[in-house]
């Protein structure tokens, strides 16, 4: 099975067209996959949509279709939002020491390290089984950290 951790990005392009749209489409509906997000993917999903609704890249009616969506997707658990624990920050915050450090990748955030750190936990639990762990993303230093 594949396991795709969807940072707040991918996740909102899925209720609103844009470039990446199509790509977000076919990982959201692969077939034996599991999509996995932390519990801040939330808010970070709804500010993408707010952001997008001031870029007016988005009708105010699209932007409240698609909060609603968004949260029958989270109810229904299509994709399944883990609680960010204090083990799993104290992993982010260690991600960001390491990466803040390093020349070209001092832009990775707070909120990046713990997707990050989400996707190597995951990664780690699941050792030696079939299970792939894939973390998508289009922000720049989360791509690089990942790396």
């Amino acid at each position: 099975m594949l396991v795709f951790v969807l940072d707040a990005c991918a996740l909102a392009r899925v209720y609103f067209k844009d470039v990446g749209t199509s790509n977000m489409l076919y990982i959201y509906n692969y077939p034996d996959s599991r999509l996995v997000i932390p519990s801040i993917a939330y808010p970070e999903v709804v500010s993408t949509l707010v952001s997008t609704l001031k870029g007016h890249s988005i009708t105010a009616a699209h932007f409240h279709e698609a909060r609603k969506l968004l949260s029958r997707d989270l109810s229904a658990r299509k994709a399944l939002s883990i609680e960010v624990t204090a083990e799993l920050a104290a992993t982010a915050a260690g991600m960001l020491e390491k990466h803040k450090s390093k020349p070209g990748r001092g832009k990775l955030s707070g909120a990046d390290a713990v997707y990050l750190a989400l996707a190597v936990d995951l990664a780690k639990n699941l050792a030696g089984s079939d299970d792939r762990v894939i973390l998508v993303t289009s922000d720049g230093p989360l791509y690089q950290a990942a790396l």
